[in-house]
């Protein structure tokens, strides 16, 4: 069985009322404990999500891919057998370069896809390979911008508050409250600091002589090195509650400003997991093409990536019935015929 969790609160003495600073670090606390929960909930899926994809959806897609080329490929050759309508012979190379457009897109240059291409589309091969490759250059490009503008906003601010010119006067109380926040930050990362040489005293393996006792605190310290490099409070003072170094009662007993540090420490940690939290579920959001703001969980991902490869499997049954049926070419008509149903039923459900 797991060793319970002590709960890590500030927790007066009977008699004494709660402050507010200390009812504020006690729910920062249990929000904070609920968000790494998260967080460590998504990444134990990640490992899962990767094996999936390399083992069975990437299999899965390749096939799908391989199976619209020769869709491509079939129609081509049925189409030259039978005489078709110009409404069917412009579906034909509708359904051809929507085929083979991702292949183009994907980086495949052979020549029997530039002879599909030339023999069903309006725009010769060449171009549309340029054109695959300026929307991959305007992708990166976009990304590359954002990077720019994110840098250059820190500089240009940067700049503003080195300037030798005194600020304009309606500028004054901004730069103040800057000033301020910046000394609440370094009292802040003052307070994991001593925090951190408490634990490292009490820990530090070197110092013991028994060599089990030894070694549990070599894993304890790795433990505290870890989060004190990554300023994480919560787990060194979690820690310090393991080790008996702090109670309950402890915190309750420190005085108010050296609790308002640690709120501020709190406050930070709060928003650097809920932002990773938030860049998981975005991950998955674009993985499964989902609506952005759509409500994801660990547990959804398991079903929608089950979703997705029977989806895929399904799709790619359907594409290996109608090679099959393009064999023959007098199937051609009767084929084309139930591609028109089909879209013009989707119209009329609003489906395209």
């Amino acid at each position: 069985m797991a060793k319970k969790k002590t709960l890590l609160r500030a927790k007066p003495a009977p008699g004494q009322a709660i402050s507010g600073t200390q009812r504020k670090f006690n729910g920062l606390v249990e929000t904070l404990e609920g968000e790494r929960e998260r967080l460590e909930a998504w990444q134990g899926v990640i490992d899962d999500y990767e094996r999936f994809f390399g083992e069975t959806y990437l299999p899965l897609l390749d096939a799908h891919w391989a199976l619209n080329r020769q869709l491509a490929e079939a129609l081509d050759r049925a189409s030259t057998c039978v005489e078709l309508s110009a409404a069917h012979r412009q579906l034909v190379d509708e359904i051809i370069l929507d085929s083979v457009l991702p292949l183009i897109e994907s980086g495949e240059k052979d020549d029997s896809l530039r002879g599909l291409v030339e023999r069903h589309s309006a725009l010769d091969f060449d171009t549309l390979v340029q054109q695959a490759q300026a929307l991959q250059d305007a992708l990166a490009g976009e990304t590359e911008d954002s990077a720019d503008a994110v840098e250059a906003g820190e500089g240009g601010e940067s700049r503003g508050l080195s300037s030798a010119e005194p600020p304009p006067a309606a500028e004054r109380p901004r730069l103040l409250r800057g000033r301020h926040d910046e000394e609440a930050r370094r009292q802040a990362s003052r307070s994991v600091r001593e925090v951190y040489r408490q634990l490292a005293s009490s820990l530090h393996p070197d110092r013991e002589a028994d060599s089990a006792e030894r070694e549990r605190k070599t894993v304890l310290m790795q433990q505290v090195n870890q989060a004190y490099e990554r300023s994480n409070l919560l787990t060194l003072l979690q820690l310090q509650l393991e080790i008996e170094q702090i109670r309950p009662s402890n915190l309750a007993d420190l005085a108010d400003d050296k609790l308002k540090h640690f709120n501020r420490v709190l406050t930070d940690q709060l928003e650097e997991v809920r932002d990773e939290v938030a860049n998981e579920e975005q991950l998955f959001r674009d993985c499964f093409d989902l609506d952005p703001q759509q409500a994801v969980n660990p547990k959804i991902v398991r079903r929608l990536s089950r979703q997705q490869s029977a989806f895929l499997e399904e799709d790619n049954a359907y594409l290996s019935e109608d090679i099959k049926q393009l064999q023959q070419p007098e199937n051609l008509v009767a084929w084309l015929d139930e591609q028109l149903k089909r879209e013009q039923e989707a119209k009329e459900m609003g489906l395209a």
